[in-house]
């Protein structure tokens, strides 16, 4: 890039299919995206946390960004590490 950029841009990848981009997002992302309901978002947390091991990679280096449509969603993504 011209000029180059002043630090690293992340990777945010925005996806909740379980067998093709989750994988994807484990060896890659900086940033996991998802708009998912908190059940299914923990249930999806938990494939990445497997398909990061699979990938000799710390699960803790991907950030969990969600969509929440109010406090208290909120509330409940950030106890489940979500940003």
């Amino acid at each position: 890039l011209i000029p180059p950029p002043l630090r690293e841009i992340p990777i945010l990848i925005d996806s909740s299919a379980d067998r093709r981009t989750l994988p994807l997002i484990a060896g890659f992302a900086d940033i996991w995206h998802s708009a998912e309901p908190i059940d299914e978002f923990r249930r999806r947390d938990d494939l990445l946390k497997s398909y990061a091991e699979a990938a000799q990679r710390d699960d803790s280096s991907i950030e969990r960004a969600v969509l929440w449509r109010g406090p208290s969603e909120a509330d409940l993504y950030r106890k489940e590490g979500a940003t």
